[in-house]
This record gives structure tokens, sequence and C-alpha cells, in this order.
């Protein structure tokens, strides 16, 4: 009985397990679809919005082409360089007509050596003929020799000085622009980089150094057509008459590579951005252990147009290899008019022109046949001698030769118009805030009181997120005032905007959003140069050039410092301390972005670079928020030194560093909640006694810091 039970016992736990597992499963295959229908939903949206983007792409693509400027307004921009463009247009005048005299002369060495085969031997005659031909084909040579010098120095010359002068004015139009230019996504560093390395030189495409090559394929085609209609009119039209369907082939072809083109342009330039975000920001990467993330972000935007240009790559092979019996393009003396404009298109689209695909080679093997058939029924009939077949066909191929290098112009016309339209854009480009305007008072005598009066605000690129709201601020002259708050609240907006960075926005994007004064005098009706050579600024992380210590001091300067002025900010930053244990001194390379000194060391070099030019105001935007407390004391040592006599603005989190200043502004919301010193605002006991006390809790930190 009890064995019977154990056994009903046992099968009943079994069958308890087999339903469990049962209904685990079941679970597990539920979960399972629910999640496959999940990824096919999230799918499906990536791949809309994918298409979305690829749509808007394409009609921001057609905007650009259709706003680029013309030929004449490109042309403008080589005006300097036009003895040396005409110095080509010469050059490819003789190269021109080259290849139909070439033409011309093969025939009629092709005739000498029939009449030898005629008469099987060479006589006097026919000697001397050969002769004479072999001496023009040295003239010819020589002549070809002379053209190319002409033409690729002038070419070469006038290319390079167009590229050299465009990529200097567009980086000085980029140092030329205000801040919303930046805040654009489409002019990240990456694209920008990138713009400054490949625009410039793609503009040769459309400019004057172009013209010489149209000018040597018209000239070229002209002469060889003029030989063949001249020597065998019926044959020479048959062949032109070929040339439609050959320009129809082409176009297919083309429309396909130059998509593929555009795909890949697009994947590289968001994979040169990313992979420029990356290296920029190593340390950051590394410390994150982000490397995969990038790695996988640059893998995927690379990896779009590597499928397109391998199925192109590898159709280019099949077809390649159906059709090796074809002449070499090397042997353009055999190549027909229709062959050569295949080649065209093929350059035009960026594909490889010995991968020709099959129906092209068809269509040229039906030409050759065609061509051979109708030139021997001419001869039948006697309106044609043999010589003179080989006249037009030679003629014809060097024509569409020619004719296949103009089209060959025509992508590079197309790019180089698109970037010649990104170059003009911002060379022409009025920014809000010109940096380099002249214009604008200077006052003599310089007192520092700033004040914000009805400011409103919102960064151009987040329209309808207000930063301020009707801001009213003084901050007196000579004294230190500290900005305190929640993060976003608008405590470096008022930095950017005491720097002119920004001007006041009203939401509506109108430029009288309130006014900014120093010393009762809207900040707009002073120069800029001279109002940011008054107002310097500390942020939280230092900008440092790749240069010696002693560079980065004189950058803030347009002249060579004074002694007395160097000794001084030296002093009053502390960075004595630590120069004079470097080998090399204030001549110490401090590396990419001030990699070779610590955080303390670089926070002080910038403000020694900050007061040497004896601004009357100083801006501290979180400046030892991310020190270590040995760091902290020894930068905040020297920033209390140095703001004595000055008007300073403090955008800190620390309690040590806010209690110290002469008042304390506490903003939310973009408005001034409260204003006092540190003991009134703690009686007061409202925004900021609840920061306070929250902060001793905390160890002394008021708020995390922000980037209000």
């Amino acid at each position: 009985m009890t064995g019977g039970q154990d056994s009903s016992l046992l099968n009943g736990s079994a069958a308890n397990a087999s339903d469990t597992e049962q209904r685990r499963r079941r679970t597990s295959t539920s979960f399972s679809k629910t999640d496959r229908v999940a990824v096919e939903i999230v799918a499906g949206a990536l791949t809309e919005n994918s298409k979305t983007k690829e749509e808007m792409e394409k009609a921001k693509q057609k905007e650009m082409l259709a706003n680029s400027p013309s030929f004449f307004a490109i042309l403008r921009m080589n005006k300097p360089e036009w003895p040396y463009i005409l110095l080509a247009c010469v050059g490819s005048l003789i190269l021109g007509g080259g290849m139909p005299l070439f033409a011309l002369f093969f025939s009629e060495v092709i005739r000498v050596f029939g009449k030898v085969l005629i008469a099987r031997g060479f006589g006097d005659e026919m000697l001397a003929e050969a002769t004479f031909w072999a001496l023009m084909f040295l003239v010819l040579g020589a002549s070809q020799f002379v053209g190319h010098i002409i033409s690729a120095a002038g070419m070469g010359i006038s290319g390079e000085r167009l590229t050299a002068r465009l990529r200097a004015g567009y980086f000085r139009s980029m140092l030329r622009q205000d801040m919303s230019f930046f805040d654009s996504p489409d002019n990240s560093v990456g694209a920008l980089t990138t713009r400054l390395a490949s625009d410039a030189s793609s503009v040769k495409g459309a400019a004057g150094v172009r013209l010489a090559l149209p000018l040597q394929a018209i000239f070229g085609a002209g002469i060889g057509l003029g030989i063949a209609l001249y020597y065998g009119w019926q044959l020479a039209l048959m062949i032109l008459g070929c040339v439609p369907l050959m320009a129809v082939a082409g176009a297919v072809h083309m429309a396909y590579q130059t998509r593929s083109q555009k795909a890949s342009d697009k994947g590289t330039e968001m994979a040169g951005q990313t992979a420029a975000e990356a290296i920029e920001n190593l340390p950051t990467v590394q410390s994150l252990g982000r490397e995969e993330v990038f790695y996988t972000r640059y893998r995927d935007f690379l990896s779009e147009p590597y499928r397109k240009r391998l199925f192109a790559t590898l159709l280019g092979g099949l077809t390649y290899g159906f059709s090796q019996i074809r002449v070499t393009v090397n042997t353009s003396v055999k190549l027909p008019l229709g062959h050569n404009l295949i080649l065209a298109f093929q350059t035009k689209s960026n594909a490889d022109p010995n991968q020709a695909p099959m129906h092209f080679q068809s269509i040229v093997f039906f030409i050759y046949a065609a061509s051979f058939r109708f030139g021997a029924y001419l001869v039948s009939i006697d309106q044609m001698e043999v010589n003179n077949v080989f006249k037009v066909f030679f003629s014809i191929t060097f024509a569409g030769l020619m004719a296949g290098q103009t089209f060959s112009l025509i992508p590079d016309y197309a790019k180089a118009r698109i970037a010649a339209g990104y170059i003009i854009a911002l060379l022409n480009r009025e920014p809000l805030i010109d940096n380099r305007s002249e214009s604008g008072d200077r006052p003599q005598k310089l007192i520092g009181e700033l004040r914000l009066v009805d400011v409103d605000f919102e960064y151009p690129q987040r329209a309808g997120t207000r930063v301020l709201r009707r801001l009213n601020l003084t901050i007196p002259a000579g004294r230190t005032v500290a900005l305190v708050g929640p993060s976003g609240c608008g405590k470096s907006t008022v930095v950017s905007l005491l720097q002119r960075y920004y001007d006041p926005m009203t939401p509506d994007g109108e430029l009288v959003g309130g006014r900014v004064e120093l010393d009762g005098r809207d900040v707009r009706q002073l120069n800029l140069a001279w109002l940011r050579r008054n107002i310097r600024v500390v942020n939280q992380e230092p900008v440092l050039f790749a240069r010696s210590i002693a560079d980065n001091l004189t950058y803030g300067l347009n002249e060579e410092p004074e002694s007395d002025c160097l000794e001084e900010v030296v002093r009053l930053s502390n960075i004595s301390d630590f120069v004079k244990h470097l080998p090399d001194g204030m001549d110490t390379q401090v590396g990419e972005k001030g990699a070779q000194l610590s955080g303390g060391q670089k926070q002080r070099v910038a403000l020694a670079r900050a007061l040497i030019t004896r601004p009357k105001i100083l801006l501290l935007d979180e400046a030892t928020s991310a020190l270590d407390s040995e760091s902290e004391a020894l930068v905040q040592a020297a920033l209390d030194e140095a703001r004595q006599g000055r008007t300073c603005i403090l955008v800190a989190h620390r309690l040590s560093t806010v209690q110290s200043a002469d008042v304390i502004v506490v903003m939310e919301g973009g408005r001034v909640v409260e204003t006092g010193t540190h003991a009134e605002l703690m009686r007061l006991g409202g925004a900021y006694y609840s920061m306070a006390n929250s902060a001793m809790r905390k160890g002394g930190t008021l708020l995390p810091p922000g980037t209000g």
C-alpha cells in the first residue's frame, strides 16, 4: 500500500513537473511571439523613419542643386587665375587637333602598307611616302608634347591657386560666424572639417580650369566630324545615327551608378563625423567603455554604401567576364563613337570604364558590324574608296572620344556646383553677430556695471523652449555676483549673453527680446572685439591649444605682452608654482587640449590667459566644479585674488564658493526668484535656504553641476 502510495505520489509529482514545464514553455513561446511582434513593430518604424529621412535627403539634394550658383557665378571665383586658364586653353586646342590628325595620318599609313601588299615590296616612291608620314607622326608627337605641358601647367596652377584661396576664405568665414551657426546639426565639427577639406578642391570641377577640357573636346570632335563628313558623309551619318541608342543605354546605367554614389558619399560623411567625434573625445569614450558603440555606429554608416558598391562591383565583374573578347580601351583607335559614349557615361557615374554592362558591349559590336558592312557596300558601288572608309571610321572614333571627355565632366560639374553652393553660401552669410565688424563704440572709460533688462531668450535650434523669461538682473561694478539654481534655469545662458555670443530673442525669433547693458549702454552699440577684450571667461573645462604655455597665454592678446603684465598674470593665477618644475618652463608644450597638464594646471593657465588683457569683467562658469579638493583650493585662491577690483559673475554649485559672493542670485525657470547675501537668503528661508540646508547634509554641494 505504501509502495503504491509512493508510486502515486511520484507519478503525481512527475505530472505536476510536466505541467509546470509545459506552462513554462507556453509562457516562453507566448513571450517570444510578443517579443517578435514588438521587434517587427520597431523595425517597421525604423524602416519608415529611414525612408522618410532618405526622401528628405533627396529633396534637400534637389533644393541644394536648384539653389547652387550658375556656371558664370562659379567662373567669377576663378577670375584671378585667368592668365593660367588662357594658357591651358591654348594647350587644349593643340591637343584637340592632335587625335583627329592622328586618325588621318594612321589611315594614310594603312593605305601605304596596302600598296606594299599589292606590289609585294617597297618601291622608292612608297618608301618615301612612308618616311613622310613617319615624319608627320614625329611632328604630331612633338606638338602634343608641347600642348600637354602648356595645358597641364595652366590647369594645375590655376586649380591649386583657386583651391588654396577658397579654402582660406572658407575657414576665415567659418571663424566669423556666430554661435547659432554652429548650433545647427548640419554644421557639426565633422561636417565642417569634411567640407573644408573636400569642397574647395571640388569646385575645380566647375571653375575655369575645366574650360580647357571641353574646349579640347569640342575642337577635336569638330575636326573629327569634319574629316568624316568630307571623306564619306553616308557612312558618317549612319554611325552617328546610333548615338541616341548609346545615350539611352548610358543614361540607364548612369542613373543607377549615380544613386549608388550619392548613398556612398552620405554614408562616408556620417561615418567621418562619427569618427571625428570619437577621436576628439577618446579619453571620455574609453572611460565610459563605449568603444564598441562608436565602432558599431561607424560600421553601420558605412554598411549601406558598402552593400551598394559591392553589388555594383560584382555586377561589373560579371559583365566584364562576358566581354573579355572586346577591344581594350587603351587601343583607342579601334573604338567607334558608341563605345566612347559608353565610357563617357561610365565616367560620369564613377563606374569602372573597363567594366561596361553586357548590353553595352552588344550594342558596340552591333555598330562594328553595321559600320563595316555598310562601308563595304559603299566601296562595292564605287561611292567610297577603301582608304576613306578607315578615315571615316577612325575620325568618328576620335570624335566620340572627344565627346566622351566632355560628358565625363558632367558629374564633376554637378558635384562642384553643390560644393560651390556651400562655399558661396558661407562666404556670403552675414552672421547675426559679426566678430570681425569694426563698427560700434569703444568707450575710453569702463566702470563695469552690467544689467539684463526684460530679457527673453531661446536657442535658435531649440525653438519653443524658453530659457530666459523677462529676466531682470543688475550686477554692480566691482562686485562678485553668484548665480545659483537648478540645471537648465539659465545661468550659463546669462554668461553667453554677457559675452554676446547670442542676443536676446523673443519667442517668435525677433532680436528684440530685451537688452543687455554695460554701463547703461546696450552691448549691441559697442564694438564686439572691444567688448570681449574687456569681458573674459574661465569655463568648467578650459580649452588649451596644442602649443606652449606661453603661446596659450598670449593667445588672449593681439600684440606682444608687456613684461610687467605677464608677471602680474603669472602671479595672480599661481601658475609659477608648477611651471618652475617643468623642464622647459613656459615653453613646455601642453599637448592636444592641454592633455599634458592636470585639471588644476589647465584651469590656472586658462585664468592667466583671461587676465592677460586686464579685463574689467570676469566670468567664472563652474570654474572649479571638475577639480579635486587640492586643485580646487589652489585654483580658488587664484580666482579670489584675480577678482579683486573686477566685476565678477560666478556660476557655481559648491556652497563654499557661493558663500563668498557679495550678492547671490537664485534662478528658476529663466527668472530671478531671490537676491541677497548668504546670510540674508538664509534668513529669508526660501529656495536658497532649502538648497543650502540640503547641501550641508550632502557635504557642501548646493546642486549637481549643470549647464543652466
